[in-house]
Formats: C-alpha cells, sequence, structure tokens
C-alpha cells in the first residue's frame, strides 16, 4: 500500500497539514480498533476464576473500555472533517496490526527549567534535574527527576486486555511527565515506572524483531502530534488566507451527542482548534480538563491500579479475560464456521470504511440535498450506531464465543484486516477535482453500498441457523442487517428516514 510519512516537527503549508492529519487519522484508527479488540476479549460473565464481585469490575471496564473505542471513532471523524475542511479528501487507511511501517518520534521533550532556579547549582542542572525552591528555604527541592528519559516504545498489537495492556495503554495515551507533576506523586510514580523503567515487561508480536518493528508509540507522543497540529494549523491559516475552503464546499459531517459521541462541523481556525483541544482533552485530559475529568489516560491507568489490586500485580492472572489469541490470522482457525464469521467481520468493518469514506468525501446537507438522489441522507443514516453498533461490534461478540479451533480450548477473535484492493480503494490522492475522478466514482454509486449490504445480509441468512451457541445473536444481527438496507435503498430514494420495516 501506498505508505504515509510521518508528519514532520514544523508544518507550514495546506501539503504539510494534510500529510499530517492522515497520518494522526491513522493512529487514532488503529486505537480504536486495538480498544474494540481490549473490549471484546474480556469476559462476558462470572465463572470459576471471575465471581460475581470480580466480574462486576470486568463489565465496568467492558464498559469504559467501549465509550473510549467510540470515542476514537469521534476523533477519527473530527480529523477528517478537518481535511474537508481545508478542501482534502478523507482518510480512513490504515496499515494491517500488528505490522506498521511509520516511526514516530518518541522522544520525550525536555520541560523548561523553571525561572526560579535557573541559577540553580551546576551539579543540579548537571544531573538534568528539574528542581524547584521552597517559599521558606533558598535550597533548591527535587521536583521532578529524569525529565528527559525516553519512553519505552510500545507497539501497535492485538492481545487480550491483561494488566500488561492495561498498562500499556495507559502509558500510549499518557502525557509528557513535565504535565503530570501536579497530580497525586503514585500516579507519577506510576508512570515512571510502567512507561519508562520496565519497557522489558512489554512484549513484541510474534516472529517481529523489534529493532525492525517500526512502528510504536511512547508516553507524549501523541500529545506531540497533535500540538505541532494545533501550531501548523495557526501558521498555515495566518499565511494562506484561503486554506479554509468556503462552506458550500465542505463536506462536514454533524453527530450531536450520540451514544457519547460528539461530531460538529469544522469550518475554520476557531473550530479546527476546538477539534484538536477536545481530542487532547478526552485522550491524555490536557486542555482545561476539570480535576476529576475522565481521559483515556486515567480511564485506562485507574483500571490498571483496580488491575493490581485484584491480582496482587500478577500479570500471570487471566480471571479477566477470554482465551482469545494475540495478533489473530484466519490461517490459524480450524473450525470452519468460525472462519465463516471471522471473514464476515472483517468485510462488515471495511464495509464501514466505505461508508465512512463516501460521507466525508461527499456529504452534501441535507438542506441541499433537497431533491433525488439522497445519497448523503442514505449513508449518514447508517454509518455511527447501525453499522458501528449493530453490526461490526455485535459480529465481534458473536466470533469470541466461537472455538478457534477443534478442541475448543481457545475462542477466536477479529483482526480488523484490510485487503490490499479494498485499501487502495480507501486511498483518495490529493489533488485538484478528486471527487470527480472516475477511479472514486464507486463512492456516489449507491449500488456499491447495496451490494455489499446485500452480501452481509445473505451470509447471515445463511449462517443464523448453523451454529445453536449464537443462532439467536446472529438472527438478531441478521434482521437489523436486513432492515437497515431497506432503509439504505428507502433513504436514498425519499430522504426521508422511516421505521425499520417489519420482519419477513
Amino acid at each position: 500500500m501506498t505508505q504515509v510519512s510521518p508528519p514532520t516537527n514544523e508544518i507550514t503549508d495546506r501539503e504539510g497539514l494534510i500529510e499530517a492529519l492522515n497520518k494522526i487519522a491513522e493512529l487514532e484508527h488503529q486505537f480504536m480498533c486495538m480498544y474494540l479488540y481490549a473490549a471484546l476479549s474480556l469476559k462476558k460473565g462470572p465463572d470459576e476464576f471471575c465471581d460475581k464481585a470480580k466480574f462486576e469490575a470486568v463489565r465496568r471496564w467492558t464498559s469504559k473500555i467501549y465509550m473510549m473505542a467510540r470515542q476514537e471513532m469521534e476523533h477519527l471523524s473530527l480529523v477528517n472533517s478537518m481535511l474537508a475542511a481545508i478542501g482534502a479528501p478523507p482518510y480512513f487507511s490504515r496499515e494491517n496490526i500488528p505490522k506498521i511501517s511509520q516511526k514516530l518520534d518518541t522522544e520525550t521533550e525536555i520541560p523548561p527549567i523553571p525561572k526560579a532556579v535557573a541559577s540553580a547549582s551546576p551539579q543540579v542542572l548537571a544531573n538534568r534535574n528539574i528542581v524547584e525552591y521552597s517559599e521558606k528555604s533558598e535550597t533548591p527541592t527535587t521536583r521532578y527527576e529524569s525529565a528527559t528519559e525516553t519512553p519505552c516504545e510500545f507497539p501497535f498489537i492485538f492481545e487480550p486486555f491483561d494488566l500488561k495492556s492495561a498498562r500499556r495503554y495507559a502509558c500510549m495515551e499518557s502525557p509528557k511527565l513535565c504535565h503530570l507533576l501536579n497530580l497525586p506523586k503514585e500516579l507519577q510514580n506510576d508512570v515512571k515506572k510502567w512507561c519508562f523503567n520496565k519497557c522489558d515487561d512489554y512484549s513484541w508480536p510474534q516472529g517481529l524483531d523489534k529493532e525492525t518493528f517500526q512502528e510504536e508509540a511512547g508516553a507524549g507522543t501523541i500529545e506531540k502530534l497533535y500540538k505541532d497540529l494545533r501550531e501548523g494549523f495557526e501558521e498555515v491559516a495566518d499565511n494562506d488566507k484561503s486554506l479554509f475552503v468556503s462552506s458550500a464546499n465542505q463536506h462536514q459531517v454533524e453527530v450531536l451527542s450520540q451514544y457519547n459521541v460528539y461530531i460538529f462541523p469544522v469550518t475554520d481556525l476557531t473550530s479546527a482548534l476546538n477539534a484538536i483541544d477536545l481530542i487532547i482533552k478526552q485522550g491524555e485530559g490536557l486542555v482545561n480538563a476539570p480535576p476529576d475529568f475522565n481521559s483515556h489516560f486515567q480511564n485506562f491507568y485507574d483500571i490498571a491500579k483496580e488491575y493490581e489490586g485484584l491480582t496482587g500485580g500478577d500479570n500471570n492472572n487471566k480471571f479477566a479475560i477470554l482465551p482469545v489469541p494475540s495478533n489473530p490470522k484466519q490461517e490459524n482457525i480450524q473450525n470452519e464456521f468460525t472462519k465463516k464469521i471471522f471473514d464476515l467481520f472483517n468485510y462488515s468493518y471495511v464495509t464501514l470504511l466505505y461508508v465512512l469514506t463516501g460521507l466525508y468525501g461527499w456529504y452534501t446537507p441535507a438542506s441541499k440535498e433537497t431533491n433525488y438522489p439522497h445519497l448523503s441522507a442514505a449513508l449518514r443514516n447508517i454509518a455511527f450506531a447501525p453499522t458501528m453498533t449493530m453490526l461490526v461490534r455485535t459480529l465481534g461478540e458473536v466470533l469470541v464465543q466461537l472455538p478457534l479451533d477443534k478442541d475448543a480450548s481457545k475462542v477466536a477473535a477479529p483482526n480488523f484486516h484490510i485487503p490490499s484492493d479494498d485499501d487502495e480503494k480507501l486511498q483518495i490522492c490529493y489533488q485538484n477535482d478528486w471527487q470527480s475522478e472516475e477511479k472514486y466514482s464507486c463512492y456516489t454509486d449507491i449500488g456499491f453500498y447495496l451490494k455489499r449490504f446485500e452480501k452481509i445480509e445473505e451470509d447471515l441468512k445463511n449462517l443464523k441457523d448453523q451454529e445453536s451457541l449464537v443462532k439467536e445473536q446472529l438472527k438478531y444481527i441478521h434482521e437489523n442487517i436486513y432492515r437497515l438496507t431497506g432503509n439504505l435503498r428507502k433513504v436514498y430514494q425519499t430522504g426521508v428516514y422511516s421505521n425499520f420495516r417489519s420482519f419477513s
């Protein structure tokens, strides 16, 4: 697939913004998939190893992780809104996990030395400690040691959500250490221990050498990317007054407060900066977040601490997770029915990406889409809750109940695989009149989407009665997709979203 080069630290023009936004879109997309995998890997009920009290904790963790996965979808959507605002095509492509090709800058930024200690002893400064003076004494006291340490490198992988995984996600969402100084000392020490000092605790994908595994993220990485993006928007907008395309040409999707997702139009510098600030606030907990704000970093940190308490810090205690594989592959599935559900999951997931690409690339507001055809209205009504929640997520929940092999000692899990030919279609090149290019005409063809949903509906119809363990769930998904397909066709024709038609 075409590689997306990592953005440079300095963004000076529209092309630089597009490059940075594409990179960030891919990262948000990767986080969304990993969090969905993590939630799916947790147990769905108590058992002999997970009593009712422990399962209550597992249930809460699952709910929080699903919420964060939805917010990663929100972040991905807002990044695509920023792309639309500057006239660029959407970006829903990504490389398949675990192998990713671009390297991120994981060096921590040296925090500025407070003015009060600028004249501190040469020995203190030589040790590169950040110090502060007590109000009652001129003796410098250590405020934060090892401020210039390099964080551990955390690969993008699918693995069951155990204690180690909870710590890894806390580290990947963590701000730079200099931004944690006002938080409890225990939290600061935990972040230093988990994210800087115990790097060997985190396993790398089997068969991939750490030295050749080129993509990783450490504490502060995501924060730095958005900091560079924010500064880039401010600089480019100041130098290029035509950066933001006219509102008539923008393809802005708005989904307010649905499923704890807030997607608003980005039309100018102010709304672009607001989108960036919201993403940083939800991820790292920065940008005017209240002290008790549940950012992704804080949520994963709290889960990891509770996990520690329930396991005594023993990562070998797997009471909370299903026996799912790390980095699942289709060729490792020996059960034929499971393999069909696995393939159907990936086909459904890619269908969602096509819907989102068509929606963001060729969106027309309802006020302007007054006559037939009503493509934007049709795609908007199926993109988020119906396809994401009622198809992709629920198929994932079916898959983790199915045996991986003949002895049924392990269960399957999805890998969100994007075939190369589909990924090529998802990558839309930025150029003049890109929306009119013949090779992208599938995105304005309702038949393209209907054909994919009709295949999903037909596959579900054929599979729903084959396995008693998941029969009722597949029947439910089939009915929903049958109705979704009918509504897709109906809204395209009329522009009016009607109630689900009865199933027969």
